[in-house]
């Protein structure tokens, strides 16, 4: 199952046993924001689609934006599913 979900901002990288990993609460979104999408989706939180010149390379995909609660965040988030315009959904 293929899918894609995605936020942006500051996250604490360390090196352990010679691999990088990320933590912080932009991880934490990221990975509810990728627990939104089902197979073949493309989910972004509001940040990233707000960031300068998002919304005009994802003009040709169709956007459906909704407000969710997810798991670990006190706040409700903006989130955007994407898919191509000629991908049907079931």
């Amino acid at each position: 199952m293929d899918t894609l979900g995605a936020h942006v901002g500051h996250c604490l990288a360390v090196t352990l046993n010679g691999r990088l990993d990320y933590f912080g609460q932009t991880v934490n979104l990221a990975a509810r924001v990728q627990g939104l999408a089902a197979e073949n989706d493309i989910y972004m939180s509001d940040e990233i689609y707000r960031l300068p010149g998002a919304a005009d390379l994802l003009a040709a995909m169709q956007c459906e934006a909704q407000t969710v609660h997810v798991k670990g965040i006190a706040r409700e988030i903006g989130v955007h599913a994407l898919r191509s315009r000629h991908q049907g959904r079931p």
